[in-house]
């Protein structure tokens, strides 16, 4: 299945999204944060069940020092958590990456930028591809957007979670409001091995 998450508002501590697929929408979230915080708080419906997600880390998680963590609910019962952490398999085989502990399951998320093609994130479950998430280099007056390609509704919902977590370390920007803009962000990865976790046949195989 194929769906878009896409930003409609960004005010000064604020954001909100809908989640479509073919033009109809199946969801939606919203950030809210706060003055003197990188972090915000989220709510939302993926497929009309509840989600919220906050900061903090979760109790025996067993990974050293994950960068900004976050907390997963569903149905405000705790069901996970998000975050990012390194790669070291030594000298020129170091890489940041983001994974998800969701259901007693482990997801890793591999951000691949492309250059003027932009980002192509491939999403795994161990060794199996289950959905990739892919955003444009130019983004047009603060506003987000990121299309899925994922194999079945649940990895769907593993990929809305890493776009809001995609979103929250790199796009939300707390305290600034734009009205205008056109902003292009070029970047290539040359990391082999990183790159080798891309597929170029995954979205081949992806219905609407």
């Amino acid at each position: 299945m194929i769906l878009d998450v896409i930003q409609v508002s960004k005010d000064l501590f604020s954001a909100s999204f809908t989640i479509e697929r073919e033009n109809t929408q199946i969801g939606n979230f919203s950030l809210q944060g706060r003055l003197g915080s990188m972090e915000a708080e989220i709510q939302g419906t993926i497929h009309e069940q509840a989600f919220k997600m906050v900061y903090g880390k979760m109790d025996n998680l067993e990974v050293d020092h994950p960068f900004r963590p976050y907390l997963i609910y569903k149905e405000s019962i705790l069901n996970g958590t998000v975050y990012q952490t390194k790669f070291n398999g030594g000298l020129f085989k170091k890489f940041d990456y983001h994974q998800m502990k969701l259901n007693g399951m482990i997801f890793d998320l591999f951000p691949i930028g492309f250059g003027n093609e932009g980002s192509k994130s491939p999403i795994y479950n161990g060794n199996k591809q289950i959905a990739q998430i892919e955003k444009d280099c130019i983004v047009y007056n603060d506003l987000h957007n990121y299309r899925i390609f994922a194999e079945d509704s649940f990895a769907s919902q593993i990929a809305i979670l890493f776009c809001i977590y995609m979103y929250i370390n790199v796009g939300y920007k707390p305290g600034e409001k734009v009205i205008s803009s056109k902003v292009k962000v070029v970047s290539i990865t040359t990391n082999k091995l990183l790159k080798e976790k891309y597929n170029p046949e995954f979205i081949k195989s992806i219905d609407k």
